[in-house]
């Protein structure tokens, strides 16, 4: 698999309207003349066109939460060493990465409206993962900072 993080660059700049609806059509049209595999799925990339709005709108949304949580939590938890967000997008401290990376594109993460957190600590007593999900909400990083913090201290004692 290609850098997935350039495919959702791209996925947030092409322009899906119906030029793009009609050029999907037009590509399935010469595909299923030319590749006899492709021959009785002349509709099959169509299929996928809703999706791929949906998948668009979503992004351009949780992208930029995606980004300041990711930048939020380093900046209040000293202890952190990896967070992934939505089984898609990704900051590892360790590895020395200055902003996170997409890592996957899992659709119904990222459609949803809730964001599913997970954060990899190192504390005295070794590493831990923090796994929840939480309501997309306006405070929801307060929410995540607590919690992870909270138990950070739990186990401290």
């Amino acid at each position: 698999m290609g850098d997935i993080s350039k495919l959702v660059k791209d996925i947030c700049e092409v322009n899906a309207d119906k030029q793009f609806e009609e050029n999907i059509k037009i590509f399935s049209g010469f595909l299923s003349q030319i590749n006899s595999d492709y021959k009785y799925n002349e509709t099959y990339l169509e299929q996928y066109l809703s999706d791929f709005g949906l998948l668009k709108k979503a992004i351009a949304i949780k992208d930029k939460e995606y980004r300041f949580l990711a930048t939020y939590l380093i900046g209040e938890i000293k202890e952190l060493r990896q967070i992934e967000l939505d089984n898609s997008y990704q900051f590892n401290r360790v590895l020395g990465n200055k902003k996170g990376k997409y890592i996957n594109i899992d659709m119904s993460e990222i459609t949803s409206d809730t964001i599913l957190v997970k954060v990899d600590i190192t504390t005295a007593e070794g590493e831990r993962r923090f796994v929840k999900k939480y309501d997309y909400t306006k405070t929801y990083y307060e929410n995540i900072k607590k919690d992870i913090v909270s138990r950070i201290n739990m186990e401290n004692n």
